[in-house]
């Protein structure tokens, strides 16, 4: 399925019947991430994935896919769809997003959910080390996936966990250059978006991995405690949803049910 927006196709997929449950994918991801998780939920829940700007069939709209852009993106499908209100679940990337929403939108945000991704801005160094991954784009794409995909996952499950890394590199590849670079410079500019946990505090559930070498544990398990936002330390990497399926989708269950 298909909307209209600033003259791009955005593909989404909508099933079931319930309260709104809106999953975004992250970064080098398309909506494909979600379909186990979603079929388990169908049954109770109207579940909508969505393939973000410039990721999987979506096409491009600007140069810059800032989180905001892809925010209102998100907000004119739930307008076409005429939902009102929704919980938005999103990893990594998709969590930028999650909260770009629920801080420009948030009378239409039901509750929040981030996996393995954080509310807080890139520091200077990690600002750098996105510049540096936009020139290895550039350079080598199939290169820079072949890096940038396996360390998303825990050293120990890489092995494990092959044939998805070869899977997610693949659907990556489907991805233009430009639109690599669009989301790497969106997700450096993002800004520092805690107060949004902040303010929907009693509505929001934060996921993270004890082995994840993009998001250090400890960093965001300091300013949860300090907003007092509840959060799982599971194990694994950055990729939760596949290295701890079982564990993540009952703790998601949960989340949504107390909401």
């Amino acid at each position: 399925m298909t909307i209209n927006f600033k003259g791009a196709e955005i593909h989404y997929w909508v099933h079931g019947e319930g309260p709104a449950l809106v999953f975004l994918h992250g970064f080098l991801e398309d909506m494909s991430i979600w379909k186990d998780l979603s079929e388990t939920l169908t049954s109770k829940y109207k579940v909508i994935l969505i393939d973000l700007l410039g990721h999987g069939d979506t096409g491009s709209v600007a140069d810059v896919h800032t989180m905001d852009l892809m925010a209102e993106a998100v907000l004119a499908l739930l307008e076409g769809l005429t939902i009102k209100e929704a919980i938005v679940l999103g990893h990594s990337m998709g969590g930028y997003v999650t909260l770009a929403f629920a801080d420009n939108y948030p009378e239409k945000v039901r509750g929040i959910c981030l996996i393995n991704s954080t509310a807080l801005e890139d520091n200077a160094s990690k600002k750098v080390d996105r510049d540096r991954a936009a020139e290895a784009v550039k350079k080598d794409m199939p290169l820079f996936l072949s890096i940038a995909i396996p360390i998303l996952f825990s050293e120990s499950n890489r092995f494990k966990y092959a044939s998805r890394i070869a899977e997610l590199q693949s659907h990556a590849l489907n991805m233009s250059v430009e639109n690599v670079v669009a989301a790497i410079i969106g997700m450096k500019n993002r800004p520092n978006r805690v107060h949004v946990l902040d303010r929907f505090k009693s509505r929001s559930f934060v996921i993270l991995g004890k082995e994840d070498s993009i998001l250090s544990a400890d960093i965001q398990r300091e300013y949860l405690e300090r907003l007092n936002v509840d959060f799982s330390l599971l194990e694994g990497g950055h990729m939760g949803f596949i290295e701890e399926k079982k564990e993540i989708t009952y703790k998601i269950m949960q989340f949504i049910e107390k909401l």
